[in-house]
């Protein structure tokens, strides 16, 4: 069996608790951090019965690293929807140690840190099984003649199929986006599509990719890109050559349907995901306009208005492109606001009068937001000049 963890860190932070009501304090330009390195990174067990099944799956996690070098507050961000794997995930990021962030030569939260556990059996055959494929086969061959009763009953099968591999769960969600796209369900299709990406290689890929071209936009030796990729066996190039096929068709799609909704914080890691596509090169300039002008949209004096719904997992998680932002039009109820940033975190209560108003030097802000299951609601990003006059709105009504 092998684990492949891929660990991200992104920011640190100071706790502060407020209620909703309370005018926003801004702060004082940060210090410099230094962040948090790993000691101890225990990996997660497989667990059993998984394990004698062969199946495999993944789990992204967010936690705080603490002032004595522990780790609290993990929360699963999304996974492949095994409960056995986010449990083991958990209880593995529990046990890591590291040197604490610094700030000022005085230990620090670090708040915004993000992994992704993969659990794989590591297989040396193919990981798509003949019986699935002869399923997934018979859906596209009906997809393609439009047959409707073929295509309804080959498409709830494929559903329902136990799938025991990532590469099989990535062909499942493609065609059953690709079933989505036939019936008009764009909602749909838009969360098969998430899906395949997730299961589809795309973060460890993502990684190399963005690691050779760091090294040439430093500076570096003109060979060193070369010599990186040269470090890659040719098994991971196969591997990531699939991997780059596959993902464009994919991005491309999810794309379309993220502008189309206004999905402005989805859209752009998106393009940034095709930008780095070689099977896309063809498409960068189109993708290169598209990115432009999704950073318009953020620069420029418009809200940018998200809809969201709690689901059974309890939060709902986004990437902020604003500092600041209120929620609107909750149907439902919304029970708490955790806000994670470079190195502070704030803790809130929720209600649909507040603004929150964050320093801009606080960057890569992401919320979670907990209710209750199937609330409704929007997230709104205020531009500068709407953000000052709600800002002072609100306070005037909390007084």
């Amino acid at each position: 069996m092998k684990y492949s963890i891929l660990f991200t860190l992104i920011c640190g932070g100071l706790p502060f608790t407020s209620t909703a009501n309370e005018p926003i304090e801004l702060s004082q330009e940060l210090a410099v951090i230094q962040d948090a390195k790993p000691i101890k990174r225990v990996p997660p067990k497989y667990p059993v019965n998984q394990a004698r099944n062969g199946v495999d799956g993944w789990v992204k996690l967010s936690f705080i690293v603490e002032p004595d070098g522990k780790t609290s507050n993990a929360i699963v961000e999304s996974s492949s929807g095994i409960s056995a794997f986010e449990r083991e995930a958990l209880k593995a990021v529990q046990k890591w140690q590291y040197d604490p962030a610094m700030e000022n030569g005085k230990a620090i939260q670090q708040c915004y840190n993000s992994v992704r556990m993969e659990f794989s059996m590591g297989r040396n055959k193919p990981t798509v099984s003949k019986k699935f494929y002869r399923l997934y086969d018979k859906l596209a061959s009906a997809l393609d003649a439009k047959e409707a009763k073929d295509i309804e009953d080959y498409a709830e099968r494929v559903a329902k199929y136990k799938i025991k591999t990532l590469e099989e769960s990535q062909y499942k969600y493609t065609i059953l986006a690709d079933y989505a796209e036939y019936v008009g369900d764009k909602q749909l299709q838009l969360s098969y599509l998430d899906a395949a990406a997730s299961f589809s290689g795309a973060s460890d890929y993502f990684k190399d990719k963005r690691g050779l071209e760091s090294a040439a936009s430093v500076g570096l030796e003109v060979d060193s890109k070369s010599s990186r990729e040269e470090q890659l066996s040719a098994v991971k190039k196969r591997k990531y050559a699939h991997i780059d096929k596959v993902l464009f068709p994919i991005l491309h799609k999810k794309l379309v349907i993220e502008l189309e909704f206004g999905q402005v914080s989805e859209a752009l890691r998106t393009v940034n995901g095709l930008l780095l596509l070689d099977s896309a090169s063809n498409n960068q300039a189109a993708y290169i306009k598209q990115k432009a002008f999704l950073k318009e949209i953020i620069d420029g004096d418009r809200p940018i208005v998200r809809s969201a719904n709690i689901e059974e997992n309890q939060f709902w998680h986004y990437r902020l492109l604003r500092n600041t932002f209120q929620l609107t039009d909750i149907n439902g109820r919304l029970t708490k606001l955790d806000v994670r940033c470079r190195n502070k975190r704030h803790v809130y209560t929720v209600d649909d009068r507040s603004v929150w108003q964050l320093p801009e030097t606080w960057q890569g802000c992401g919320v979670y937001i907990y209710g209750e299951d199937n609330t409704q609601f929007k997230l709104v990003e205020l531009p500068s000049v709407l953000a000052n006059q709600d800002a002072s709105d609100s306070q005037t009504a909390s007084d």
